[in-house]
């Protein structure tokens, strides 16, 4: 099962380290690791709430969400999905 595992380089609920040893857990062959941060070239080290809500998040991290989507899904599913989320 494909997996895209998102971590956000602010967040102290769900630290990067944890997520990222979470995902070194799952034996999926096809997955990605997504870190929210300046370093991997986001405008901000998103944080816990930032990283689903925030207009930097719909307009950086919700595309790339899209696309990940979009490569795995049928169109139909993928249209569906930028409708209830509104990009």
């Amino acid at each position: 099962m494909p997996l895209l595992a998102v971590a956000a380089a602010g967040d102290h609920q769900d630290p990067v380290w944890a997520c990222r040893e979470l995902f070194e857990q799952i034996g999926s062959e096809h997955r990605q690791f997504l870190c929210l941060s300046r370093e991997h070239g986001f405008s901000e080290d998103f944080d816990h709430v930032q990283m689903l809500v925030s207009k930097a998040a719909q307009q950086q991290v919700w595309p790339r969400v899209i696309e990940w989507l979009g490569e795995r899904s049928v169109p139909e599913q993928v249209a569906e999905f930028q409708v209830a989320v509104g990009s």
